[in-house]
């Protein structure tokens, strides 16, 4: 590695795979996300590493519109690194179709974050031929031979991908978009969600990832049509009861992370219809907004979205909104649950 590697303050990384159609091609991206820890090891002493993963959509498969193809890959994220809130994963929604799309959008996010001239991006494009995986930079050289053949042994390891494949199912996720996730998939034009969003983690990717798959595309709405995506973000009163309350991020550098991460899973949305504001109650938009369409929630919050449905109909006699819980998000070798307490105990 040269000197330049070891003074670089920033990496930046773009793993590209393929929206999958059946089993096979899902435990390939599976364990081409199993080959990232080798890569990254490579560069110790650069402490700002972001990773994202271009989902490409070749064969125009729609396993991309379903939240379980997203939760699997986070999933296996969490069951690899077990530092992964030092680092920086999102999974990009399939829009950026060219390469050079995906080329612009690392060196975007390499100008933007970096406190040095000295940066490194890098794409690690995964062709899954032969059972062996092909590295490509898009600026350097970054895989010795060793490290090269470390990777492809992984490709290749039956016990790994025997493990995927009890672990993860393929159909899980066909099932789910065939029951109702293709019907919801860009459907709702005025849609919400609220949280302390504190310390942004995976699970909180999962949850905007879910939002963004509901929201209409401009093609689909109706002329003068309201389009507005409402984020409450916890302040005041909703934080006394959390623990470690005193290392809450404020609340204007937890709106700026939340537009970033928004931008992040969809390169194309346009900022202008989110609406992410201060929360001082448990409710908001739920019983302000009468023609709100769609509140997405995790299971932890999905009795607080039944309540506010009533709300809504017995109190107010505003329409019911679709509810959309997002699942959690489970690492495949403990059974505990990501949460911005655990955080902040964790990072001052």
């Amino acid at each position: 590695m040269s000197s330049n590697d070891q003074e670089a303050s920033l990496l930046v990384v773009g793993l590209e795979l393929s929206v999958p159609s059946n089993q096979e091609e899902h435990v390939d991206n599976l364990k081409a996300i199993n080959t990232l820890p080798t890569f990254l090891n490579q560069f110790k002493s650069i402490n700002n590493k972001q990773i994202y993963i271009f989902l490409i959509n070749h064969n125009n498969n729609e396993s991309f519109k379903s939240i379980h193809l997203y939760k699997d890959y986070y999933s296996e994220i969490i069951s690899i690194f077990n530092d992964f809130y030092k680092y920086k994963f999102v999974i990009v929604f399939p829009y950026l179709n060219e390469e050079k799309e995906r080329k612009e959008y690392l060196l975007n996010k390499s100008q933007k974050n970096s406190k040095s001239s000295e940066n490194h991006i890098y794409s690690l494009v995964n062709h899954f031929n032969n059972q062996t995986i092909e590295t490509k930079p898009y600026l350097n050289p970054i895989m010795s031979n060793s490290e090269s053949d470390t990777t492809s042994s992984l490709i290749k390891n039956n016990e790994l991908t025997n493990e995927l494949n009890q672990n993860y199912s393929f159909q899980t996720i066909l099932n789910n978009l065939n029951e109702k996730e293709r019907d919801l998939y860009q459907h709702f034009q005025i849609l919400c969600m609220g949280g302390t969003f504190d310390r942004l983690h995976l699970g909180h990717n999962l949850l905007a990832t879910q939002l963004l798959l509901l929201l209409s595309k401009e093609d689909n709405l109706k002329n003068n049509s309201r389009k507005e995506i409402e984020i409450g973000v916890s302040v005041g009163p909703l934080l006394e009861k959390k623990v470690l309350k005193e290392r809450i991020q404020p609340f204007q550098l937890r709106k700026e992370k939340l537009e970033e991460l928004l931008k992040d899973i969809h390169p194309l949305l346009d900022l202008s219809i989110v609406n992410i504001f201060e929360l001082f109650e448990p409710w908001g938009p739920i019983l302000t907004d009468p023609i709100l369409e769609c509140l997405v929630v995790s299971e932890e919050t999905l009795s607080g979205g039944l309540k506010g449905n009533e709300k809504r109909v017995n109190e107010l006699n505003f329409k019911p909104y679709a509810l959309v819980s997002c699942p959690l998000l489970l690492p495949r070798k403990e059974n505990t649950k990501l949460s911005s307490t655990q955080l902040r105990e964790l990072i001052n």
